[in-house]
């Protein structure tokens, strides 16, 4: 079973942790949420509490023994990791909602919406 910790914030993060549980090969084992987040974003660290999932800051990463994952996924999350932040773990990706470079930021989807790109 892969053992997954998931880095973000917003409604994406959330449907991702979501289909995580589902998954029969994959154990969620901790989320790391974005703390600013707007209020119209699904609060990750809310749903990890009412779905009992450890919850792990930033600043605690390097140390954090749930952070001993197969795999991170990083999903709306608004900080740069460093390399000794993601030693421990397996796998690191990025998911992000817009084409790479191109909209690389914060407001990706705004961005793709303005300029009418299609996917």
């Amino acid at each position: 079973m892969e053992r997954i910790v998931v880095l973000g914030k917003s409604d994406l993060a959330v449907s991702l942790c979501e289909w995580i549980l589902e998954q029969p090969d994959f154990d969620l084992v901790a989320t790391v949420p974005c703390i600013t987040q707007p209020a119209w974003f699904s609060a990750l660290d809310q749903w990890s509490v009412a779905n009992q999932i450890p919850t792990i800051s930033k600043e605690t990463l390097s140390e954090s023994s749930e952070f001993r994952g197969d795999i991170a996924v990083s999903c709306y999350f608004d900080q740069i990791l460093s390399p000794s932040e993601i030693a421990g773990v397996k796998l690191a990706l990025n998911v992000h909602n817009s084409l790479l470079p191109q909209h690389r930021g914060i407001a990706p989807i705004e961005w793709a919406l303005n300029n009418g790109d299609r996917f």
